[in-house]
């Protein structure tokens, strides 16, 4: 990525205005007791201007933190298709076996669900939707399953025909747009509920995952015993939706960048701010981690970048069946087979739960579901991983506001937030130190004076 940077004279303070003063002043390994001091948002005015600073300070960034919405549609749709057809080889076989799983009792049972031979399950709304599709929606679209289930058909949209929340999902799928565009066409799609539902995300994560998926599974269960009081074929829909819904938790008990105990690990992120505050390494960035810290967030900060590093570093878990494995997170799905092995059957026998309810079957048994999760060992083994991350979190606090600049103009508005997209794709850049300190040579070889580092880019191309 080239980029074209435009030299903006910024009003001039005493001892911040000359490019050498700014960096003699704020070397990154300077003695600063309060890093967050209200001179920092001086120094952003002037980068920025006055308006733009003060809604920043009325807006609360939020960090986004889920599976690809693919991802989860994966899990509960294509994998279950890859699971029927790897039971029929000798290795899936000999896997079924090793963990007291019957194989050809599973392939016939898999092969003979209606989900998995092409069926929808049919909402309120009129709109049919696959188990995954459902799963995907779920929790970072629609905060309960009655929301989905009356939601408008034109923003739910289609895998197929494109339009609506799936369909911009296809385009994420398929590189067609990256993912900050995804997330401002989300935004839009639902009206702001997307960044709100993100601010409140503590049940995607252990445990409360688990007891979500069992809360909203013992629900569908009663829903279907109604349905087939009632002989009810409308209600034994719903029963499927709401047990589809409680899928999207069961996935994410599944994912690395979920596994350890939120509730613990901010706690642990907490103390160690109060005692360490976080200073940027580019003392430019300072002024955005300042903005941060005054909306109480800096401890989103380190969650997130715990929350990344786990998704791609993966966690090596266990489970009461006595499978181990290795499981990754977010965007990462793709290098544990064995964990879409996992969950899909998990997915699966959750959903066939349901439907011998609807055949008047005998009580089910959530255990069934509950023993391919990973277990509690492997809960706090991920918590006590997570806070030991927590200093070098801290210390990348700035990066992952380099790398989430895209978001700015979804979450500020358009004019405000390409400005501070711009601001921080210019002075957080990886190559910011080293530009400085070329101008800084090349000005003190010229005798050319002080000069200013530019602030913006207004240009960028491949």
């Amino acid at each position: 990525m080239k980029q074209l940077p435009q030299k903006v004279q910024q009003p001039q303070q005493k001892g911040t205005g000359a490019l050498a003063q700014n960096r003699q002043g704020m070397r990154s390994g300077d003695e600063v007791k309060r890093p967050f001091h209200p001179t920092t948002i001086i120094q952003l005015q002037q980068q920025i201007g006055n308006a733009s600073v003060q809604r920043l300070l009325a807006a609360r960034p939020n960090q986004i933190q889920r599976y690809e919405g693919h991802e989860h549609q994966d899990l509960g749709d294509r994998s279950l298709d890859e699971l029927h057809q790897y039971l029929q080889t000798d290795e899936g076989k000999a896997w079924a076996k090793q963990y007291g799983l019957d194989p050809q009792a599973l392939t016939t049972q898999i092969g003979q669900d209606t989900m998995q031979q092409g069926g929808h399950i049919r909402l309120r709304n009129g709109v049919a939707l696959t188990p995954g599709e459902i799963i995907s929606l779920m929790g970072d679209f629609y905060g309960s399953w009655q929301s989905l289930d009356n939601a408008k058909a034109s923003e739910i949209g289609s895998s197929d025909k494109g339009g609506g929340i799936l369909g911009v999902m296809q385009q994420e799928r398929h590189g067609r747009i990256s993912g900050s565009q995804a997330n401002a066409q989300y935004e839009q799609i639902t009206g702001g509920r997307y960044l709100q539902l993100a601010q409140h995300n503590d049940v995607h994560f252990a445990r409360q995952n688990k007891q979500e998926w069992l809360r909203l599974h013992e629900e569908a269960i009663a829903k279907a015993r109604d349905a087939a009081a009632a002989h009810s074929e409308d209600d034994f829909q719903q029963a499927l939706l709401i047990d589809a819904a409680g899928g999207h938790f069961l996935t994410d008990a599944f994912a690395s960048g979920h596994l350890f105990d939120k509730s613990k690990l901010m706690v642990e992120i907490t103390r160690y701010l109060a005692a360490n505050p976080i200073r940027a390494q580019n003392p430019e960035m300072q002024t955005y981690l300042a903005l941060v810290d005054l909306h109480g967030s800096s401890d989103q900060l380190v969650l997130k970048n715990i929350h990344d590093r786990l998704n791609v570093e993966g966690l090596e878990i266990s489970n009461a069946k006595g499978m181990r494995w290795r499981t990754y997170g977010d965007n990462r799905l793709r290098n544990a087979a064995e964990t879409q092995h996992i969950a899909s059957l998990a997915i699966f026998l959750s959903r066939r739960q349901i439907e011998q309810t609807w055949q008047g079957n005998p009580p089910p048994n959530a255990q069934e579901v509950l023993d391919l999760l990973p277990d509690e060992a492997s809960i706090d083994q991920a918590t006590a991983q997570a806070i030991a991350y927590i200093p070098e979190a801290a210390r990348q606090a700035s990066s992952l506001l380099y790398r989430s600049r895209g978001m700015a103009p979804t979450q500020f508005g358009s004019i405000l937030g390409t400005i501070a997209e711009s601001n921080l794709a210019t002075i957080g850049s990886p190559g910011r130190e080293r530009q400085i300190d070329d101008m800084l040579r090349s000005s003190e070889r010229m005798g050319s004076g002080p000069v200013v580092a530019p602030s913006f880019t207004i240009a960028s191309w491949e």
